[in-house]
């Protein structure tokens, strides 16, 4: 389940993001990163990568 959760945090960060909605889409995107440090679920690390260099401040 945790995986799915995963997901979910990366497509709510990019959907943020796309609406401008910066904090928000960051907050999703560390919750991710928590997640997949936590469960090793390292399929999604280009993807997180991706966000990381679009949210920087």
């Amino acid at each position: 389940m945790r995986l799915h959760l995963t997901d979910y945090h990366l497509e709510m960060a990019r959907l943020r993001k796309d609406m401008g909605r910066l904090e928000e889409a960051k907050d999703n995107m560390e919750k991710a990163a928590k997640l997949i440090e936590e469960t090793g679920y390292h399929r999604r690390d280009k993807e997180l990568e991706e966000l990381q260099k679009t949210l920087k401040n």
